[in-house]
């Protein structure tokens, strides 16, 4: 059977009884230029304290009472795989030694090299037994490296571990790799520092921490934004905007708040809201698996911002005491904490708490704060890469463009309904004269398609609950729209508005932007402002007009109606 990271092999009785064999087996990816990496196995004895209790078990110092360290282990076979074996006489190791460490390091040519664990392929552990008078071996269980150790140098593959009854039956698959070469390996696992977790005190404005080298092993991160409750309530919310190198967001879901509580990839996650921590405070937390996160995501920008706070005048000066920490998301182990001099943003009414960014293989944390007074609408707008003001134009040129809708609602039903809020994407093709030739060229999602497909609508989504970028989307074929149609209205509608007693001012987040259906790259957006939408139903949001050369311009308009459908087509004069 397979086993993943983390999971542990107990043995029985009679086979403690016989040799126990942890093998590594691994395959050298050939470098395009320079040495081939070389990759060994040590063995570490350690005692009650973690720390190292006989010499290192290496190629040159090979054996050890109930410990040997073989040239060769086992293999598929395959002339190409490389493997290492370790073969353990459990019964007879000393008393003093508490665990029993396997570990995986590239030599120092290769790290010099610039390689890392990223140079080996197919590294597989097994775990196996073999009788004293018989060489075969008796496989119980294997573990592959997941892919995640690329950037490891060092890697810890497994550990027996003593147990009370004072065996070792349990093998556990740690998996933890660090970046250290063969001394800096030896130094920590001579002060019980090997892989250890370092907590990092002091931390005040302008530090720069290096998370990644404080926590060896550590794949799973919490970082929390904490305040002390002011007698008059606020609503406190951390937002967690996973950014590139320019600092705006490649995917607007990449935007993570209390109304998108995780990014596409799954790896920047809201997952508490407002937990107290001790009497008096609330704190919120975005749970991060650094491992994971895409290589085009280079910073994650955390700020804590007061919801509705214009239209509350609100500021945090009500707030005396506020904190951004780190800990193991599995084990809760602090990392570190950073108090803010909340006497520096009295008037604001958002705060920059500090930034995680990669740097080299690893991850630093930038402890720098800036207060703002914006309204979570503006940050998000700042954090954007190509976001129109209403009436602001842009000339598109793609060969098909995608308008893509979407939208988050606050409470998905209104107090006057118990259906959920549903927003429909209209798109309305137009001559000069600004008529529709026809009520096939009204595409909603009762007609999906013009009749020469030039435009088609991808389908109808009843509520905004998805975690899909669009919630609704219409592809516009511009380089096929024959050359009557002169411009291409784009409007926001309320399913039912009346009916359900739905408005627009229920989306607490709405927009409408435009991609190359090509290469997905987004390429204007224009956010709607909701608060002034109360019994509102229906916006006209866009307008693209034909040019000369058969370019297109996409105008932002943000014009409110009262109409529903059937009043748009006959406003039109469609027949």
């Amino acid at each position: 059977p397979k086993k993943l990271k983390g999971e542990t092999q107990i043995l029985e009785a009679a086979q403690m009884a016989q040799t126990v064999v942890v093998g590594f087996s691994w395959m050298v990816v050939k470098p395009r230029r320079g040495p081939r990496a070389k990759v060994y196995v040590v063995v570490a004895m350690l005692d009650a304290n973690g720390r190292l209790a006989k010499p290192l078990i290496t190629d040159a110092n090979n054996k050890c009472p109930g410990i040997v360290l073989q040239d060769k282990g086992f293999g598929s076979g395959d002339s190409q795989m490389e493997s290492q074996a370790v073969d353990l006489q459990l019964k007879s190791i000393p008393d003093a030694i508490s665990d029993v460490v396997v570990i995986a390091i590239l030599d120092d040519a290769s790290q010099a090299a610039g390689q890392g664990f990223e140079s080996i392929t197919s590294g597989t552990v097994q775990l196996s037994t073999r009788q004293s008078s018989d060489k075969s071996l008796s496989a119980l269980c294997m573990h592959s490296l997941p892919w995640r150790l690329s950037a490891a140098t060092c890697v810890e593959l497994g550990r027996f571990t003593r147990q009370k009854d004072n065996s070792f039956s349990k093998f556990k698959f740690t998996s933890q790799g660090v970046r250290s070469d063969h001394k800096s390996m030896v130094n920590d696992l001579q002060n019980g520092l090997f892989l250890s977790k370092r907590a990092i005190e002091g931390v005040k404005c302008g530090d720069r921490l290096g998370i990644t080298k404080a926590c060896p092993g550590i794949e799973t991160f919490n970082v929390a934004c904490g305040w002390r409750n002011p007698e008059e309530p606020l609503d406190l919310d951390i937002l967690a905007s996973a950014v590139a190198k320019d600092g705006k967001l490649l995917n607007h879901k990449d935007f993570v708040y209390w109304n998108n509580k995780q990014n596409p990839s799954e790896t920047v996650k809201l997952t508490a809201d407002a937990r107290a921590r001790e009497e008096g405070t609330s704190e919120e937390a975005v749970q991060l698996d650094l491992e994971d996160i895409p290589d085009r995501i280079y910073s994650i920008i955390f700020m804590l911002s007061i919801h509705k706070a214009k239209q509350r005048n609100q500021t945090f000066q009500f707030i005396s005491e506020a904190w951004i920490r780190m800990f193991d998301a599995e084990t809760d182990q602090h990392i570190f904490r950073y108090y803010l001099e909340m006497t520096k943003y009295q008037s604001a009414t958002a705060i920059e708490l500090g930034r995680l960014e990669r740097e080299g293989n690893g991850w630093i944390f930038r402890a720098q704060t800036a207060g703002m007074n914006c309204t979570l609408k503006e940050i998000k707008t700042s954090f954007s890469r190509h976001t129109l003001e209403e009436g602001a134009c842009q000339v598109v040129q793609p060969r098909s463009a995608v308008i893509g809708l979407g939208w988050d609602v606050e409470n998905l039903r209104s107090p006057q309904s118990e259906e959920k809020l549903d927003v429909d994407v209209m798109v309305v093709g137009l001559t000069a004269a600004d008529q529709v030739f026809s009520k096939e060229w009204f595409v909603y999602y009762e007609n999906l398609k013009t009749p020469c497909s030039s435009i088609v609508h991808n389908g109808d989504a009843r509520d905004g609950d998805g975690n899909k970028e669009d919630d609704e989307t219409v592809i516009l074929n511009l380089k096929t729209f024959e050359e009557r149609v002169h411009k291409i209205l784009v409007f926001i509608n309320v399913y039912e508005a009346k009916e359900r007693g739905h408005e627009l001012s229920l989306c607490s987040a709405l927009y409408v932007r435009v991609f190359d259906q090509d290469n997905r790259e987004e390429l204007l957006r224009y956010d709607v402002d909701t608060s002034d939408l109360a019994g509102v139903p229906t916006v006209e949001v866009a307008q693209l007009t034909r040019l000369p050369d058969n370019q297109w311009t996409f105008t932002a308009l943000g014009r409110t109606l009262q109409d529903d459908i059937d009043s748009l087509i006959k406003r039109y004069n469609a027949a």
